[in-house]
């Protein structure tokens, strides 16, 4: 039960960790996107 409750409580820190880097990534190509059209 113990393993269990860790497990699951890893899964929900790799999504949280995975989400800020989707979004690191979204954000950097936007501002290469925003500054190409500028340039």
């Amino acid at each position: 039960m113990q393993r269990l409750w860790i497990s699951s409580f890893f899964i929900v820190k790799l999504r949280d960790g995975y989400e800020i880097i989707l979004r690191t990534l979204l954000a950097e190509y936007a501002r290469y996107v925003f500054l190409c059209m500028i340039g």
